[in-house]
């Protein structure tokens, strides 16, 4: 069993969000997360130091690989890479993890300055600095597989996954699957523009073609990455901006405090719908909140059945209907914060 609560670094080294864990003293996240943990292979000897110091890529990998063992993808960690070799049906399926952070210069997702409850952000603003740190995460992997994975026998031939993770910015939570449709097919959902000037259009507000947004740099990035063939050696893009402590939290309510949970669920028609519930009135799966974009140029297709489970939202071309299919809507985890009193401590996630 792995230590991931000692730390084994030097103070000043921990990352915020460890020192937060540490503060609160709460045994039960802390043995929930090594649950989540069970059966994980460190391959490198390194995955405790990373947690402690980096966080959010190493809870986002323990994080999928309890995903696969509860889905029954049952994850085979003999190789040293990609990340997860998964079974479905004695298929393999090749996944690797990625997160999206923030830039260099740019404000770090942990600062509680900037979080929503203190600022209500633009939403053009969070949606088009997402896309930007989506690409770069994407293109990232996507350059790994094609300059090495792809070389290696037990990857050829067989579907490749990215699992994208993303923690971006202050309120990465709200972002949803604005960012990401517009990055994979180029379909934007403005709802800052509903929000100014109200138009009617998909599920109510207003959807568009971007093609193109600018870097910071000044220079262009094309949008749309499954709209043509340029990305057919990616089957398809796991994705979800809420595997956060707050899932962890979802899971693991002391006794002696007080969780208010509160968010976005969808109906069967893609329309929000708004919860509050406190401490165990409210539960979630491990896989809610997740959503999987097949890329229909794809060489070799990630099978529909592997992640056809409640909770999750698949984005697909049909054949059969001669357009793009919108999957597990109905009661779809959309988005969810909480907020934990525990000990004379308030703390959100």
């Amino acid at each position: 069993m792995l230590n991931f609560f000692d730390p084994v670094v030097e103070e000043d080294l921990l990352h915020p969000n460890f020192r937060q864990i540490l503060r609160l003293k709460d045994d039960t996240a802390r043995n929930e997360f090594n649950r989540w943990a069970s059966g994980f292979v460190d391959r490198d000897g390194k995955i405790v130091r990373e947690f402690q110091t980096t966080f959010n890529s190493t809870f986002w990998e323990i994080y999928l690989h309890r995903l696969f063992s509860d889905i029954g993808l049952r994850p085979d960690y003999k190789f040293k890479s990609p990340d997860f070799m998964l079974n479905y049906n004695g298929n393999i399926i090749c996944a690797e993890a990625v997160i999206s952070s923030h830039a260099e210069d740019s404000i770090p997702e942990w600062s509680l300055e900037h979080k929503m409850v203190r600022t209500k952000p633009n939403l053009t603003a969070l949606n088009f600095s997402a896309m930007l740190r989506y690409l770069n995460s994407i293109h990232k992997k996507h350059s790994k597989y094609k300059n090495n994975y792809s070389n290696f026998d037990h990857v050829k031939g067989r579907p490749f996954v990215i699992a994208l993770g993303s923690y971006d910015q202050p309120n990465f939570w709200v972002e949803g699957d604005r960012a990401i449709r517009a990055v994979l097919y180029d379909y934007y959902v403005d709802e800052q523009g509903d929000v100014d000037a109200p138009i009617v259009g998909a599920n109510g507000v207003y959807a568009k073609s971007i093609g193109r947004i600018k870097n910071k740099n000044g220079s262009y990035v094309d949008l749309g990455l499954f709209c043509n063939d340029s990305m057919k050696d990616v089957s398809a893009i796991v994705f979800s901006c809420i595997a956060t402590h707050g899932k962890l939290r979802a899971f693991s309510v002391p006794e002696n405090a007080y969780v208010e949970f509160f968010g976005v669920k969808l109906d069967n028609g893609g329309a929000p719908v708004e919860f509050r519930k406190i401490n165990r009135e409210y539960s979630e799966s491990i896989q809610d909140g997740l959503y999987v974009f097949h890329n229909p140029y794809a060489e070799n297709p990630l099978p529909l059945g592997a992640f056809r489970h409640p909770g999750v939202i698949q984005h697909y071309f049909s054949d059969i209907y001669g357009h793009m299919v919108i999957e597990g809507m109905d009661g779809f985890l959309y988005m969810r914060m909480s907020h934990v009193f525990f000990q004379g401590q308030a703390l959100r996630y």
